[in-house]
């Protein structure tokens, strides 16, 4: 079984178990584990592609310039950090496998990862959007291999590894690294409590999404225009606060916020009065015949460096 799953899948497999009950064994359960070990590589080898050329000393952006969904992610980690750590000091490594799991299929691969795809491919490699996402994943990544280190050691010894000199060995092994700590300035943002809050129409928005892509009225998310009406003004509020924000929660080309009777509801069409820029895919006004402003600003600068 080693040799056929691997010692840190097996050991992810311990971890998981609550000990002080029986431990059932079987095919069907370590299958399950070993979806759970592929997800978690798969999470750090994303955020490793996204990280190349990134030096945190130089090139790291401040809290306060961090755009919200990424200051919102670092958020998430502070909870994460306290309620492992308090589990390793239980001696409760279920805890720590479940947390960390969480962490990875919902806040990374469901969410963050999928809302910053279209920055990180399409912004230039020293726009302040792309420096945000990479301080945010580089928080992250730091973070994640320190707490996985005791029980995957040579997993996240490698990811640290290719980290720091893109090869399968470091001598700074991530087994010398102190325990990671939230900073204090993480804890307390009014920006990613804002960004939890509009998070929750997402579910609203890919159930409408959805439904176009079941009639057929469009192929991907970014051929579409999500409407949001509001009667409440705290509501409308906040998604004026985040309109320019609202595009890439949603990963749509336009949102368009309408005053109404009721409470908040979410309508989605296909985008007819706009142009595909033929770089990013996104449909903008039909007066940017070519690029979208965003691409072209990304292609002068990279000709300009």
């Amino acid at each position: 079984m080693i040799k056929k799953y691997g010692s840190d899948l097996l050991r992810l497999f311990v971890a998981s178990q609550h000990y002080t009950n029986s431990i059932p064994l079987s095919e069907e359960i370590l299958s399950q584990i070993s979806t759970a070990y592929s997800s978690l590589r798969n999470t750090l080898r994303y955020q490793l592609a996204n990280l190349k050329g990134f030096n945190a000393a130089t090139d790291a952006v401040d809290l306060e310039q961090m755009l919200p969904i990424d200051r919102w992610i670092v958020w998430k980690l502070v909870g994460l950090i306290d309620s492992v750590t308090a589990s390793y000091e239980k001696y409760d490594f279920a805890n720590v496998y479940q947390e960390v799991s969480r962490f990875s299929q919902v806040n990374l691969s469901s969410i963050y990862h999928d809302v910053i795809k279209d920055r990180m491919y399409t912004c230039a490699a020293s726009s302040l959007e792309r420096r945000s996402a990479q301080t945010a994943l580089a928080t992250v990544f730091d973070a994640l291999t320190r707490m996985l280190a005791p029980i995957m050691p040579y997993s996240m010894d490698e990811a640290w590894s290719y980290r720091l000199t893109n090869g399968d060995f470091s001598e700074d092994s991530v087994h010398l690294q102190d325990w990671p700590e939230a900073d204090e300035r993480w804890r307390k943002q009014q920006v990613a409590e804002d960004i939890e809050a509009l998070l929750k129409l997402r579910p609203l928005v890919n159930e409408k999404l959805e439904a176009l892509r079941k009639e057929k009225t469009i192929g991907k998310s970014l051929e579409a225009r999500v409407i949001l009406t509001s009667a409440s003004q705290d509501g409308r509020d906040l998604l004026e606060i985040y309109k320019r924000d609202l595009p890439e929660l949603f990963i749509v080309s336009q949102v368009t916020l309408e005053q109404g009777d009721g409470p908040l509801s979410v309508r989605a069409e296909k985008i007819m009065d706009a142009h595909k820029c033929p770089r990013c895919w996104r449909f903008v006004s039909k007066s940017e015949d070519s690029l979208c402003a965003r691409c072209e600003n990304t292609l002068t600068s990279r000709s300009n460096a």
